[in-house]
């Protein structure tokens, strides 16, 4: 490893010692206003390592989650889900469980990589995989469906995700396909949780239909009415370094499939 002089000299153009090599870092995204940040530096391949840690052991999707690799100002956003925080991102998911009802559920995840404009942004395929073995409740009318024993093959999704300064995830973003011709896969169109349900025969409402439900149930809650779990948080809950991040989008506005 570099000590810091090597890493101050590399900096400003200086070749490393011999017998030492150029290791690549990057800082950890991170959004302020007014105010100093403190950047932790991790290299390619602590951030991939860190990525693919939590795809495969901690999400809440494909496994249990696990809370400590979230930031506490994580954001979740999928093509028709979310924006969602923390909070409401961890209660929706265990609302459902899909580790539970697919227990050999793989995402088999592979291609990470540093998106070349966003360095600090992670980008990877999942192609996800699984059985329908275990009972599946979906929460707000969108029913309850007894184990089907059908497997899923899903085609290729794009996902990525950032960390905060401690490496903890910060973004995740899920379920955009990209080959809507894969051979040998099941879910047509599809991805994340949608994908993986019209694998094994349940359909949900989609396009403009999902937008109205979407919009019905998350009003209805306002009044107490329906579950606590959520497909888009208050914006007013979302954190701040994500409005400044992104436009304004809610649910699945601007969305057509």
């Amino acid at each position: 490893m570099l000590n810091n002089q090597h890493r101050v000299s590399m900096r400003r153009g200086m070749k490393p010692l011999k017998g030492q090599h150029r290791i690549r870092t990057f800082p950890v995204h991170a959004v302020a206003s007014n105010s100093l940040v403190k950047r932790q530096m991790l290299t390619e391949e602590e951030m991939i390592a860190r990525a693919r840690e939590f795809v495969e052991t901690g999400s809440g999707y494909f496994t249990a989650p696990r809370p400590e690799l979230f930031s506490e100002d994580f954001v979740f956003r999928g093509p028709v889900i979310g924006p969602l925080n923390k909070r409401d991102y961890l209660i929706s998911l265990d609302s459902f469980q899909m580790y539970n009802a697919f227990p050999d559920l793989n995402s088999n995840a592979f291609g990470f990589c540093l998106d070349p404009l966003e360095p600090g942004r992670i980008r990877f395929f999942v192609r996800q995989t699984g059985t329908h073995k275990g009972p599946l409740n979906l929460v707000d009318g969108f029913g309850s469906y007894e184990p089907t024993f059908r497997k899923a093959n899903v085609g290729p999704e794009a996902y990525s995700m950032m960390l905060n300064e401690e490496g903890r995830v910060k973004l995740l973003n899920v379920g955009y396909p990209v080959d809507f011709d894969a051979p040998n896969t099941t879910a047509n169109k599809y991805g994340a949780a949608f994908g993986l349900l019209q694998s094994v025969g349940i359909s949900l409402p989609t396009g403009p239909a999902f937008g109205v439900v979407q919009k019905l149930t998350n009003g209805l809650k306002e009044f107490g009415i329906g579950s606590s779990a959520r497909s888009v948080s208050k914006w007013e809950e979302i954190p701040q370094w994500y409005k400044e991040f992104c436009p304004r989008r809610e649910g699945a506005e601007g969305v057509s499939f």
